[in-house]
């Protein structure tokens, strides 16, 4: 009877496994929301089919194809319930003392930094946990442990996924007791590549709990955070500043108003519009170590020249982005300079000829705002990512020319909305043809890039704010 029951549990699993690869294989061709809905329809359905740990990496591979797909937006919220409900499961094994620890026990000079994916100051969540800890030290005077949870698309609980992705991790780090970033070295410590691990994280909840921090800082979305909210509470700083961070925290970052449907999304999680604070997500540029010419890039010097700057521009540069330049090309002498990691940036060239030579591919650039000095505009495909590079181009004067969705849009502001990519088009004309418009938004990308820029006064705004919030809520 036993051995029965065993065999209809290990069949039951390996359908759901078979139904996993299946969809996953799906959305690797198809961006259908129906699909992707379904899918998580399906994984909440089949939910104690899985275990705790599967049902983490789904989360996060799924989390990573609604980031990448455009069309997939309207979907984080039914995803957002999901990633709930793995957190309480989460919660439910934790054996640690979880009460909340009232403000006056705690050390007023020490904060914890929690970021679930560390690397170098060419990764921008790294370096922006870097201007955080500045700030922290430099304005708060505080002493500060930075924590690695390595949550970010970690491989513990990996299933069959077609086309799975994973986060780069640097074992090495997992030596070192203090590391050293931008002129900052502060306390250290990196989980291995198994988060989230229950007995990991009761070692890290105990740890904290005897150190008492003032604050607690998560540099986007960590489970781990989470469940430390529970005795002290986390202010997620959201890394993707135009949409609601996957968070269970007391407090969050949004660089825009809330929705009427995220309103009623957060009353569902049992939050409110008083646990999202409203600010500017600012950056720190990598100072700029060199100047150079198009001539010895191989640019020329007669064309007015469109840059497209990114880390996954094989998804982010579509066919209807690139016939968009295509039509501009058609109208106007144009050039264009891709930079980042553009995956299939010669199967696409081949789809679009025209294009062709009118184009060049710099790839990962190491000094990029060496480069972005020497472009005239800076464009934008639709897409969630992108923010650095667009805070890049204002500083130097660059304006940019955006579609209302994503991070460069919060980023750079209306002065630089189009409606769509027919809009676009005959923006980036109006760029090239009206010397006078070109200038007022030069010096409207100046002064934007100030604000976004102001790490140190506006990161100083959301520790106040953080600080008056927490007061009244918890202890009003």
């Amino acid at each position: 009877m036993i051995k029965d029951e065993l065999l209809v549990e290990e069949c039951s699993t390996r359908r759901v496994e078979d139904e996993v690869l299946k969809y996953s294989k799906l959305l690797s061709t198809q961006k259908n929301l129906e699909i992707i809905s379904d899918f998580i329809d399906f994984l909440n359905n089949h939910y104690n089919e899985l275990s705790l740990d599967n049902k983490y990496f789904l989360f996060s591979q799924i989390n990573c194809l609604i980031f990448l797909t455009p069309e997939f937006n309207s979907l984080r919220g039914k995803l957002y319930l999901f990633y709930q409900r793995i957190y309480k499961d989460y919660l439910a094994r934790i054996e640690d003392d979880l009460s909340y620890i009232p403000i006056i026990e705690r050390n007023p000079n020490f904060s914890v930094v929690i970021c679930g994916q560390v690397l170098s100051v060419k990764h921008g969540p790294t370096k922006t946990t870097f201007d955080r800890i500045k700030v922290l030290k430099k304005k708060f005077k505080q002493e500060v442990l930075l924590i690695n949870t390595a949550t970010v698309m970690s491989p513990f609980g990996a299933m069959p996924f077609f086309d799975a992705r994973y986060g780069n991790y640097i074992p090495e780090y997992s030596d070192k007791d203090t590391l050293e970033m931008m002129g900052i070295s502060v306390p250290f410590f990196q989980c291995d590549q198994n988060m989230p691990d229950i007995p990991t994280m009761e070692l890290l909840i105990d740890q904290i709990r005897k150190l008492k921090p003032r604050h607690i800082i998560s540099i986007g979305n960590d489970i781990f955070a989470d469940i430390v909210n529970n005795f002290i509470p986390v202010l997620t700083v959201g890394l993707v500043p135009s949409s609601l961070s996957y968070t269970l925290s007391s407090f969050q970052t949004l660089s825009r108003d809330l929705t009427k449907d995220e309103n009623i999304l957060m009353h569902k999680l049992g939050l409110s519009e008083q646990n999202v604070i409203k600010s500017i997500f600012t950056s720190g540029l990598k100072v700029q170590s060199e100047h150079t010419n198009r001539k010895s890039l191989g640019l020329p010097n007669d064309k007015f020249i469109i840059a497209v700057v990114g880390g996954r521009l094989g998804y982010e540069v579509t066919d209807e982005f690139l016939g968009m330049l295509e039509w501009v090309l058609e109208n106007r002498n144009i050039y264009i300079v891709f930079m980042g990691y553009f995956s299939d940036f010669e199967e696409k060239m081949n789809r679009h000829i025209s294009l062709k030579s009118h184009v060049k591919y710099l790839g990962m650039v190491d000094d990029i705002l060496s480069r972005i000095e020497l472009i005239d505009l800076y464009v934008n495909p639709v897409r969630r990512g992108g923010g650095t590079s667009s805070v890049e181009a204002l500083s130097k004067g660059v304006p940019a020319v955006t579609t209302d969705y994503g991070d460069v849009a919060v980023n750079v502001g209306k002065d630089f909305f189009v409606k769509d990519y027919d809009d676009m088009a005959k923006t980036i004309i109006r760029y090239i043809d009206d010397k006078t418009f070109y200038e007022s938004q030069s010096k409207k990308a100046l002064d934007r890039s100030k604000l976004l820029l102001d790490s140190d006064g506006q990161f100083v705004k959301l520790m106040n704010e953080y600080e008056k919030r927490e007061k009244e809520m918890f202890e009003g």
